[in-house]
């Protein structure tokens, strides 16, 4: 089966997905004092939150076809599986493959030497449009290394498949945990771009094109208008903000000890000496065919090793505990 929030597959009797982490029906009591709590009282997934692969949408389910309409509806499921395929492999390989092509030897830079420095850093780097800055944002090398498999398995108290990590004890370990999470970092991006491309449709819905029409053709020349770079190089106006500030009764959960747990469960997954979660505003040229203002905040998930200051190439916690889909990269209009 599928998770319903980020589609990653998971095992039948599973309590909880081990790719964004969210609590299935059922599976743990409302009083478990080690989930953290929304605004409303609900438990909000947890760990490990930890993204472990690139995962396309659920295909829609074929309906029982009617004699008169079989032909039309196997040749729409067919045209949406080679879409599907195809939409996958440009928003995702070609960054993962193009950069890894110039730079194989190492993804991340230097780091920043704070915190808000990473985070307006790495915008600065989405607007600049540059592979290289951008992934040095992030921490692969540095988190492969230290990316402790062990916490994670006690955290989700389970062991999947779709867990990609291995542990990190030797140089192949860590070098398969780096391209994971390389891959990972390319995920975010990718919904980041498209968010502020905007596409003007919901992109966690299936789209569905007639056999024979011109439905595919002018949907891929929407793609092709979204992952532009002109939506990336018109950012401006970028200010480190504070959740406080975005949504009060929010931030008062934030600060709870349930979630508190939950940040340190992902610091501690990740081997980091310290994790904070910032959010950025910024500004940026909208598509025409987008009703939304072009005003957004990032949520950011900001881990230091050292001296030094990476972007964490998963969603983070503050953006779940906000409602924020996964598929949006951490992303959201304000």
């Amino acid at each position: 089966m599928r998770c319903p929030r980020c589609g990653a597959q998971v095992a039948l009797g599973a309590k909880f997905c081990a790719r964004c982490g969210l609590a299935f029906a059922g599976a743990v009591p409302d009083a478990d004092p080690n989930l953290p709590f929304s605004p409303t009282g609900a438990p909000v997934s947890f760990a490990p939150p930890v993204v472990n692969e690139v995962v396309a949408p659920p295909s829609a389910a074929p309906e029982e076809s009617q004699p008169d309409k079989k032909s039309g509806k196997v040749g729409k499921i067919a045209l949406w599986a080679a879409v599907e395929a195809a939409v996958v492999a440009f928003v995702v390989s070609f960054i993962f493959f193009t950069f890894a092509g110039q730079q194989s030897s190492k993804w991340e830079g230097n780091g920043f030497g704070s915190a808000e420095a990473a985070a307006t850093g790495y915008v600065e780097a989405l607007r600049s449009a540059d592979p290289e800055q951008i992934f040095g944002c992030y921490a692969i090398e540095t988190l492969a290394e230290h990316y402790n498999m062990q916490a994670a398995l006690e955290r989700a108290q389970a062991y999947t498949p779709t867990m990609s990590g291995l542990p990190s004890e030797t140089a192949l370990g860590a070098r398969i945990n780096a391209t994971t999470f390389a891959a990972d970092a390319a995920q975010l991006v990718t919904a980041q771009w498209a968010q502020i491309g905007e596409m003007g449709f919901d992109p966690t819905e299936t789209v569905m094109f007639t056999e024979g029409g011109n439905e595919a053709a002018e949907f891929y020349d929407r793609l092709t208008n979204t992952f532009t770079t002109e939506y990336l190089t018109s950012i401006l106006d970028i200010e480190i903000s504070n959740l406080e500030a975005i949504d009060p009764s929010v931030a008062q959960v934030a600060t709870a000890e349930q979630f508190q747990r939950t940040m340190e469960a992902t610091r501690e997954i990740y081997g980091a000496d310290e994790l904070v979660e910032i959010p950025v505003l910024f500004s940026a040229k909208t598509n025409p065919v987008s009703s939304w203002s072009g005003d957004y905040i990032l949520y950011l998930q900001l881990l230091r090793y050292g001296d030094s200051w990476y972007v964490s190439p998963n969603i983070s916690n503050t953006a779940m505990l906000m409602g924020i889909p996964s598929t949006s990269g951490g992303l959201t209009h304000r």
